[in-house]
């Protein structure tokens, strides 16, 4: 795409079912939107009863209340896309499975600038030039944490902070708790730079944790080159923002 998520416009990003259905990912989709302005997502009905539907299906247990707040939660961050024409998409999708062709659809009637799955089957059988042609770029969760973090170093410490104050009152030691349920999540990349923010939060100096723990070449040059002075705007507050 022309412009990356740090842009002045906020990007429009379509959010896949394969998403909102882990409690971790959706918790930190929930965090960085309360964190700041830079993105807005979008789903459709479509993708929430397919999520609903998943998380009852695995987790028969949890209460009607409880599923009820997954959904409340869902809602309160993504615009609803109510109506698209699947059979107009369906001349442009060139996914793997024509299951998929609601999502498409919806995400090109939004005008969305990401389509956010975990599905790497869903364009696999396509070259670079031709996810180039697509009319939004695809990330995985684990990939689109790591773009949010790199927009800002201040928009992260706040979601990290909200993530932080959740589960104080769950856990004894948040450190490990948090970067074990992200790469449990499939996004050890988006784990790692959760683990140097929460060193500096304790006290550790941004030179030390780029000691330790350096960025190897799975990050942006960008990221790479500015690692400590990144860790030098996150702060050591653990309080609400």
């Amino acid at each position: 795409m022309g412009v990356g998520i740090s842009s002045p416009i906020v990007q429009r990003v379509f959010v896949d079912a394969n998403i909102l259905y882990s409690k971790t990912q959706r918790d930190w989709l929930y965090a960085f939107y309360q964190a700041g302005p830079l993105f807005q997502l979008y789903s459709t009905e479509d993708v929430f009863a397919e999520t609903i539907a998943h998380i009852r299906d695995n987790r028969p247990e949890l209460s009607g209340g409880q599923i009820t707040g997954i959904r409340q939660q869902i809602q309160e961050i993504t615009q609803v896309i109510t109506d698209y024409d699947c059979v107009k998409a369906g001349k442009t999708f060139v996914g793997a499975d024509p299951g998929d062709l609601h999502v498409h659809a919806a995400a090109v009637e939004g005008r969305c600038d990401y389509l956010l799955s975990n599905d790497r089957k869903l364009y696999a059988q396509l070259n670079e030039d031709e996810l180039d042609a697509l009319p939004y770029t695809v990330f995985t969760a684990d990939d689109f944490f790591c773009l949010a973090a790199e927009a800002s170093a201040i928009i992260l410490d706040r979601a990290l902070t909200s993530q932080l104050n959740y589960w104080s009152g769950k856990m004894m030691d948040n450190s490990p708790r948090q970067c074990d349920l992200l790469r449990q999540a499939s996004c050890p990349l988006f784990a790692a730079l959760v683990e140097r923010a929460m060193m500096r939060k304790a006290g550790v100096s941004p030179l030390e944790i780029d000691r330790q723990h350096p960025l190897g070449p799975e990050y942006s040059l960008d990221m790479r080159s500015g690692s400590v002075q990144y860790l030098q705007q996150i702060s050591d507050e653990i309080s609400e923002y």
